[in-house]
């Protein structure tokens, strides 16, 4: 599995697939408000699956545990962004 930021991901998948003798497909997305707010979800994202890095972007584990955890660190980056109430 491969977790980045892109704006545009179907050029992006392109520049990957070439040299890659596998099939790349995108599992998931996130929509996200501000290029900032996409590098935190990327960078807590690589944070929590640090045991399961191969070299750079690229993690041996599965699509739905991946999901997982990039939603749960996305739902906590938006939430640090929200404005607080006080």
């Amino acid at each position: 599995m491969k977790v980045g930021v892109t704006d545009k991901i179907d050029q992006r998948v392109s520049q990957l697939q070439t040299g890659n003798p596998y099939k790349l497909k995108v599992f998931h997305e996130v929509p996200c408000d501000s290029r900032s707010q996409a590098t935190d979800i990327e960078s807590w994202t690589h944070a929590r699956l640090v045991g399961f890095r191969m070299t750079g972007e690229w993690f041996d584990i599965s699509a739905l545990e991946c999901i997982n955890s990039i939603r749960i660190v996305a739902d906590a980056v938006r939430l640090k962004s929200e404005p607080s109430s006080a």
